[in-house]
């Protein structure tokens, strides 16, 4: 990209999930000289931004970081042309806005990119844009021209509480300090005391000549103050960005190409099979003007794998990919394949860079023999199952034989799902030593691919975690998952 043009920015390619573990892979692959910015996506709730962050940070290796996608979908009305959420979900996404870019611009993000301007096409049950699909504006269109102009090239300075925070910033081109505030819900925000105020503003940019409302609830205000004025105030500062990770691009680059179908996404690994020896196909490539020469070897591997390959030197043209296996054999408890490991290669070509791929592997669980079953009966009550179903679906549970639950599911014309889920009690929640969770299912009649999604509450957010890409029920025989 540079050769062609020195002055494009290159983004780094965003996973929308930002785990620990996309950002551990960052780091053992050495990839900071080859990004300019690292990109990332959220949908959480504002509030989370802080801790959630923390990973991607340290993943930027101090570059800057763009949200290139973030917003707050809406449930449309059924039934209602033109589509449209109900009001108080239009003003709900509204207030979203300025609290979403206050938080994330004090967690260290430096462009937030606003997921959509249009409104989404199609059959889905959500809505996003700040327009319609006649492109009249939602109450979410003011919403952003208000941080747009009250923010306009804002530095955040910091926050004084977690719903107050500070930003040097430009309102209509003056520069000014600004605060960005909300309350909850019966309680207004809590302007410090020390604050100077010139002007108030709410979320949809209109003057409060009455000053800060003593009830706005979750809806954000624009406090507009004299420049350097938030220096009196007592305000935690933002966290630093990651110590700058320094290093120049190598002609000689890695890769490791896997089949599609082993690719486990949420767990950054390649599947392979526990019993038997596994190729992992390794490319070498030679990006530079020179022909250069080196050798390739294994710098990391763990206790519960083998891996070799061949260390006889190699020759590379300009230009020129060389494909290269390397032989894994998993050995011992397969425990810790389970879970994930990670094997990293290093090459040494000169002049032409000393190249790094790190990759993790994991193993297939419907291969893994338990040592242990720890029965959750949940089957024993269908009351405690709740229903979760796509649009003009249907879904019943009753007993069936052997004391197993039948779910009767009946889809709709679009986008047919349906998702039996139940909460479990504090008791039935599985401690650390538990590795996987296997389940029988035997399909009765029709078709069906059954995925499994485990939720854990965070606070008022859901995280969910789809361990597999689900499985196709074949005939009416149990299947074990």
């Amino acid at each position: 990209f540079k050769r062609g043009s020195p002055q494009v920015t290159v983004c780094w390619n965003v996973f929308g999930l930002p785990t620990s573990l996309h950002r551990d892979g960052v780091l053992a692959n050495e990839a900071w000289p080859y990004f300019d910015t690292y990109n990332t996506h959220t949908y959480s709730r504002p509030k989370h931004y802080l801790q959630q962050f923390a990973a991607i940070r340290e993943g930027a290796c101090g570059r800057p970081i763009w949200l290139t996608e973030c917003g707050k979908p809406t449930p449309y009305v059924d039934g209602e042309e033109p589509r449209d959420p109900t009001p108080e979900n239009m003003r709900q996404q509204a207030e979203f806005i300025a609290r979403s870019y206050a938080c994330s611009l004090f967690a260290g993000v430096d462009r937030h990119f606003f997921y959509i301007l249009g409104d989404g096409p199609g059959q889905s049950a959500m809505s996003y844009g700040l327009l319609r699909q006649d492109f009249t504006p939602r109450p979410a269109y003011p919403a952003m021209a208000a941080v747009g102009r009250f923010l306009a090239g804002a530095k955040c300075i910091g926050r004084a509480t977690p719903s107050v925070y500070a930003f040097r910033a430009w309102p209509d081109g003056v520069e000014r300090d600004v605060l960005v505030a909300w309350g909850s819900e019966g309680t207004p925000c809590a302007i410090p005391a020390a604050a100077t105020v010139e002007s108030v503003h709410d979320f949809l940019g209109r003057r409060l000549d009455a000053g800060v409302p003593k009830e706005n609830g979750m809806r954000p205000i624009f406090v507009v103050m004299p420049k350097g004025s938030a220096r009196s105030l007592s305000l935690e500062p933002p966290p630093g960005r990651s110590a700058e990770r320094r290093g120049r691009p190598a002609a000689v680059v890695l890769q490791v190409s896997m089949p599609r179908q082993s690719t486990r996404l949420t767990d950054q690994a390649y599947e392979i099979p526990t019993g038997q020896p596994s190729q992992i196909p390794l490319y070498v490539y030679n990006f530079g003007k020179e022909a250069t020469r080196g050798t390739l070897r294994i710098e990391d591997c763990p206790p519960s794998l083998v891996a070799k390959l061949d260390s006889t030197p190699i020759r590379l043209a300009p230009m020129e990919r060389r494909r290269i296996l390397v032989s894994v054999v998993p050995k011992g408890s397969a425990r810790e394949l389970a879970a994930g490991v990670q094997v990293k290669i290093r090459g040494d070509f000169g002049t032409a860079g000393r190249p790094v791929v790190a990759f993790r592997l994991v193993a297939n669980p419907a291969e893994l023999v338990p040592r242990k079953l720890v029965p959750v009966p949940l089957a024993d009550d269908k009351a405690r199952w709740r229903k979760h179903v796509s649009k003009g679906s249907t879904m019943h549970c009753g007993f069936a034989n052997l004391g197993a639950l039948e779910f009767d599911l009946q889809y709709g014309d679009a986008n047919p799902w349906a998702a039996p889920y139940i909460d479990l009690r504090e008791a039935e929640i599985p401690s650390n030593a538990v590795d996987g969770l296997a389940y029988v299912v035997q399909l009765v009649e029709g078709a069906a691919r059954v995925r499994t999604t485990l939720a854990e509450r965070a606070g008022d957010s859901i995280h969910q975690y789809r361990p597999d890409a689900g499985s196709v029920l074949a005939g009416t025989k149990p299947q074990r998952i």
